[in-house]
């Protein structure tokens, strides 16, 4: 799911424009389904964690790492969808995406780069 802020704010960014970006990322156990109006996505991991973002040409990437050590429930959670949020608690989801499984345990972290491209 991209919701329409989103693409608004990514067209602005490749155009070198003012522009704003998901502050937040979040992953969560569930498949979940997520519309442009939710607040948040159902069995979420832990905290939502600060993005960085970048914008190299026609390349804008979201980049959060995901630190083994912030796994708060028992090791071995299946993350099943990945978020960027407008905030740390409710805001809104830009975009999301269901993945097919990756399990968080605290022995390693997982890097997440969120990259969109275009060709004029």
């Amino acid at each position: 799911m991209i919701n329409e802020q989103f693409l608004v704010n990514s067209a602005k960014a490749f155009n070198g424009e003012s522009y704003s970006v998901p502050s937040y990322f979040l992953v969560s156990t569930s498949t979940a389904s997520v519309s442009a109006a939710s607040t948040s996505i159902s069995e979420e991991i832990g905290s939502r964690e600060a993005l960085t973002s970048s914008r190299v040409t026609n390349v804008v990437t979201y980049n959060n790492i995901r630190a083994g050590a912030s796994v708060i429930a028992s090791t071995g959670n299946d993350i099943r969808t990945i978020a960027l949020m407008t905030a740390s608690t409710n805001g809104s989801v830009m975009t999301s995406l269901n993945v097919g499984g990756i399990v968080q345990t605290t022995a390693f972290d997982i890097d997440f780069d969120w990259s969109i491209r275009y060709k004029r």
